[in-house]
């Protein structure tokens, strides 16, 4: 602060040094007060975990499976969940020679054709005997909501891509099992 002295006719301009003291020293608390405030949000974007995951390929040798069904059929998440609502998922799923299914998906489906030959026909009951056959290297679009049949011949794996909310509705096994998790 800037004072005016006056000792009879001069005028003396001091500043109150004490004042000027707590003025910096506020400041200075209230820049790190201010710095302390946006340090909570900036820790947290950069330490929020990263929403794309990381890059990943897969081949036959590199899914980790979990043990079989009791139908021989395997399932496993490649990557995301089908659960989170908007977010994209992939999955593996093996099944052996001579299985055959009917279901329908609540939400439409990409599938990859990674080994064997997968067998699929449209309609609202199994039938395995009208199924088209897609040999590896085959990719196929599944409306949501479309019942169909799928089965195998040989041995075969496909990888499904598709976004959450995502569930498989059986309506016919042609197993015993009710399990199934593609």
């Amino acid at each position: 602060m800037v004072f005016l002295e006056r000792f009879g006719d001069t005028a003396i301009i001091k500043t109150d040094n004490v004042h000027a003291q707590e003025v910096g020293l506020m400041r200075r608390v209230m820049s790190v007060v201010l710095v302390l405030a946006a340090a909570p949000r900036l820790l947290v974007a950069q330490k929020a975990p990263d929403s794309t995951p990381p890059a990943a390929a897969w081949n036959e040798r590199a899914i980790v499976w979990p043990a079989a069904d009791t139908d021989g059929t395997k399932f496993v998440f490649l990557e995301g969940r089908n659960d989170i609502p908007g977010r994209t998922f992939s999955y593996a799923y093996f099944m052996p020679a001579g299985h055959w299914e009917h279901h329908w998906h609540s939400g439409e489906v990409r599938v990859f054709v990674m080994s064997g030959a997968l067998r699929v026909s449209y309609g609202d009951k199994l039938d395995s005997a009208s199924a088209r056959t897609y040999p590896a290297g085959a990719f196929l679009y599944v409306p949501a909501g479309k019942p169909h049949t799928m089965g195998a011949n040989v041995n075969t794996i496909i990888i499904g891509i598709a976004t959450g909310p995502w569930k498989t509705h059986y309506e016919h096994a042609a197993s015993s099992s009710e399990h199934h998790h593609h």
